[in-house]
C-alpha cells in the first residue's frame, strides 16, 4: 500500500531540503559574522530536531520508504558537514 505525504508534511520536508541546500553552501558559511558557529549549530540543531520530528511521523504513518530516505539523507548531510577552522 502507498501512502501519501499530507500537505503539511510536504512543507516540512521541501523546508528540510531548503535548510540542508543552505547550509552545504560555501556562501552560507563566508555570509556569516563572526560567532559563525553560534549561528551554523542553531540551524544544524533545528535540522536535528525537525528531521527526527518528521523520521517519527513518518514511521507511525508506516510510510517506512520515506522515513529510510530521510533517515539516509539526515546521516550522509550530518557526515558531509565540514566546519570551517580559523
Amino acid at each position: 500500500m502507498h501512502y501519501r505525504l499530507d500537505e503539511p508534511m510536504e512543507a516540512m520536508v521541501k523546508q528540510l531540503t531548503l535548510l540542508m541546500t543552505k547550509l552545504k553552501s560555501e556562501d552560507y558559511k563566508h555570509s556569516l559574522p563572526p560567532p559563525f558557529l553560534e549561528k551554523y549549530t542553531k540551524d544544524i540543531l533545528f535540522l536535528e530536531l525537525y528531521g527526527r520530528e518528521l523520521l517519527q511521523e513518518l514511521v507511525q504513518m508506516k510510510n517506512y520508504k520515506e522515513s529510510n530516505k530521510l533517515f539516509d539523507f539526515i546521516i550522509s548531510f550530518r557526515k558531509a558537514i565540514v566546519v570551517p577552522t580559523y
